[in-house]
């Protein structure tokens, strides 16, 4: 749905494509949409740019960011963490680990951004019974960029689970402990060294 800059409803745009929970991400410096969507079978998301006219959106280009590097899922789940569009790059979270990393419009990897922080559990998986599904207990939002280039990024994580194996069998016996869960906002300068944490109780 299209909207004026006033919050008016404008009209709807139909896209043609098969794409799971297309989300608007931003435009390109020319213009081009750029719109997320569900990479089933997979830790992340597909990145889809879009030429916009009045009546239609018109598939150019598309890539898969694996988000979980590798770590297998059942087939017909997905999970992923957030994705921010800066300067016609693609910055993404991470669901296991505390890694931010920055594609181009290729999807090429351009830069990586670590922390040497192991508080981050990978999800957890269940079969039974024909009964598929997935849990998470954390992960690393995508960085939120400021004007002169230095970014905040927020994490998650559980304080008191260690084994999410564990915790996901003991949850599908209704016998999981309530999840503690532990949050910091971290402040990075352009060049990818972290300034600052602000470490806090609970879920954000």
């Amino acid at each position: 749905d299209r909207f004026t800059l006033d919050g008016v409803f404008d009209k709807s745009i139909d896209i043609t494509e098969k794409l799971s929970f297309l989300s608007p991400l931003g435009f390109m410096m020319d213009g081009r949409l750029v719109a997320t969507s569900t990479l089933w079978g997979k830790l992340g998301q597909k990145v889809n740019f879009f030429n916009l006219s009045d009546n239609a959106l018109e598939l150019i280009h598309q890539f898969d960011i694996d988000q979980g590097e590798g770590l297998d899922i059942p087939d017909g789940l997905s999970s992923s963490s957030t994705l921010t569009l800066i300067n016609d790059k693609i910055a993404s979270g991470s669901v296991k680990d505390y890694t931010i990393k920055i594609y181009n419009e290729l999807g090429e990897l351009e830069r990586t951004i670590n922390r040497n922080f192991d508080r981050i559990l990978p999800p957890g998986f269940y079969e039974e019974d024909g009964v598929r599904g997935i849990t998470s207990l954390g992960g690393v939002n995508a960085p939120i960029y400021l004007s002169g280039g230095d970014f905040f990024v927020q994490a998650r994580w559980s304080s008191n689970i260690s084994n999410i194996e564990t915790y996901v069998k003991q949850w599908r016996a209704n016998n999981a402990p309530d999840v503690i869960y532990r949050n910091t906002l971290d402040f990075f300068d352009p060049y990818g060294k972290l300034l600052y944490s602000m470490e806090n109780d609970g879920f954000i």
